[in-house]
C-alpha cells in the first residue's frame, strides 16, 4: 500500500524464503548463517531470531493455513536426499517428535505448498527428468503427478483448493502459469512479460496474484 520497506535481517549470510504465519507477526525463513541452510524463526516485533531444531539442510518452510505444521525441504546426512518433511508447531515451534518425512522416491522434492484445506502438499519433485510438479494426499500418504510439461516446474502455490500457481524454466526463460486441477486446463499469465516467476497469492479478496517480472508486477 506504499509503505516504506524494512529490512528484516542483517546477517551477511544469504537468507531467502520466508513464510508467515497466521498471526502476522512471525516468520521462518531459510538462513546459510552456519554454512548450510537451516530454518529460523524471526520474531517480527522484537527481532529475535532463533534456529529451529529440525533436520538440515533444510530449505523451502511453508505453514499451514491453521499455522499448526510446517512443511519443508531436508536433506538430512542419514538419507543424503532431498525430502519433503512435515512438524507440528506449538506457539510457531516444531515439536521435535512430531517431524514426519513424507516423501520416500528417490530424486530431490522440494518447494510444498499447503492446499487451502490443509489436506494436501503440492510440490516439486525430480524423478529423472526434471522438475515436475506432484500433489501429496497426506491422509493416503499418496503422491501423483500434477504435469507433463518438458520445462522444469517449481515454486507452486495455490490460488484457491482447485487451482495451483507455479513457475516453468524451458532453458531460456521463466514463466507462471495456472493449472486447473480439476480440467486439466493449463494457462499462462505473463503474456505481457518475457520473464515472470515467484507467484504469490493475495488472499483475502477476489483471487488475484503478484508475479515478479524484469520491469512490472
Amino acid at each position: 500500500a506504499g509503505g516504506a520497506v524494512e529490512q528484516l535481517t542483517e546477517s551477511p549470510a544469504q537468507e531467502t524464503h520466508p513464510a508467515w504465519l497466521p498471526d502476522g507477526e512471525r516468520l521462518i525463513f531459510v538462513s546459510h548463517r552456519d554454512g548450510a541452510p537451516a530454518l529460523y524463526l524471526l520474531e517480527i516485533d522484537s527481532g529475535e531470531q532463533t534456529r529451529l531444531s529440525l533436520p538440515a539442510p533444510a530449505s523451502w518452510p511453508a505453514v499451514s493455513p491453521d499455522g499448526t505444521r510446517l512443511a519443508f525441504a531436508a536433506a538430512p546426512a542419514e538419507t543424503g536426499d532431498w525430502d519433503i518433511y512435515e512438524v507440528a508447531l506449538d506457539a510457531a515451534r516444531p515439536v521435535p517428535d512430531t517431524v514426519r518425512r513424507r516423501t520416500f522416491v528417490a530424486g530431490s522434492d522440494i518447494a510444498p505448498a499447503w492446499r487451502p484445506d490443509g489436506a494436501a502438499l503440492a510440490f516439486a519433485g525430480n524423478r529423472g527428468d526434471g522438475l515436475r510438479l506432484f500433489l501429496l494426499e497426506l491422509e493416503e500418504e499418496l503422491a501423483y503427478s500434477l504435469t507433463e510439461m518438458r520445462a522444469s516446474q517449481w515454486a507452486p502455490r495455490w490460488l484457491d483448493g482447485e487451482r495451483l500457481l507455479f513457475h516453468a524454466y524451458d532453458g531460456r526463460r521463466l514463466q507462471v502459469y495456472l493449472l486447473d486441477l480439476e480440467t486439466g486446463a493449463l494457462g499462462l499469465l505473463n503474456r505481457d512479460l518475457d520473464s515472470a516467476a515467484w507467484p504469490a497469492p493475495l488472499f483475502g479478496g477476489p483471487p488475484r496474484a503478484v508475479v515478479t517480472g524484469p520491469e512490472k508486477e
